[in-house]
């Protein structure tokens, strides 16, 4: 269609400018002679498209141990939660703990760097840093990106505890991803008490949460929820 509006084009100029002949069949053998060449500039070109956002959580690669976190807020107090697990998709630990009252922007960016010194304690090498606060995030995945002021301190000390990791890295998910941390920092909400659970002693409620967000139909039902959250 372009080449057809640009030979239309062109005639026109010529018989206006240059008193020239209208000549279709010549018109139509120029368009037909300029669009194999256009054919070929344009095979092999596609789409680039953005990868579109994973709407369910993955174990880390071999080697790499995989660190979620969360936090929870009520009238009176606020809750962090991490759970790390591995490359089969094993949970290793979890720690939930309360803290004093403060927005929902800066208990995430304590749980994200409380995460952090937990990791380096346990000493892991290679770890993936995962959470639904884009605010807190972005600004570490993102050199483009700047915190709110009311996390920058806790995006600097993060920064600097996280230098001890020879492999690192920060992604934001969705909250259907991070549903695990969700649950861990429920908990702590709830039992306001500080835990720390290895694999073999995690609480069976806990446990069973862990293993029903895999189930395809939970991750359907999560992903409704989700959805009318945002429409409400």
């Amino acid at each position: 269609m372009a080449l057809v509006v640009d030979e239309i084009w062109s005639l026109g100029n010529q018989v206006l400018y240059q008193e020239a002949q209208v000549d279709i069949p010549k018109s139509t053998q120029s368009v037909q002679h300029k669009f194999p060449e256009c054919s070929k500039l344009l095979i092999g070109k596609q789409p680039n498209f953005a990868p579109a956002c994973p709407t369910t959580w993955s174990p880390p690669p071999l080697g790499w141990i995989k660190v979620n976190v969360d936090a929870a807020i009520s009238n009176s107090h606020a809750a962090l939660g991490v759970i790390a697990r591995n490359h089969k998709g094993d949970v290793i630990k979890a720690w939930g703990r309360c803290i004093p009252i403060c927005s929902s922007l800066q208990a995430e960016a304590a749980a994200l760097l409380w995460a952090v010194k937990l990791a380096s304690r346990e000493q892991w090498l290679q770890v993936i840093f995962e959470g639904d606060a884009k605010a807190c995030l972005d600004p570490l995945s993102s050199p483009t990106s700047s915190p709110d002021w009311s996390i920058s301190t806790y995006i600097s000390n993060i920064f600097h505890f996280s230098a001890c990791f020879p492999f690192v890295k920060f992604c934001w998910f969705r909250r259907l991803c991070n549903a695990a941390a969700h649950e861990v920092a429920k908990f702590a909400l709830t039992s306001l008490q500080s835990f720390s659970f290895s694999s073999g002693d995690i609480p069976p409620v806990m446990s069973l949460f862990v293993r029903r967000i895999t189930h395809p139909l939970f991750l359907l039902m999560l992903n409704a929820i989700e959805v009318y959250q945002k429409k409400s």
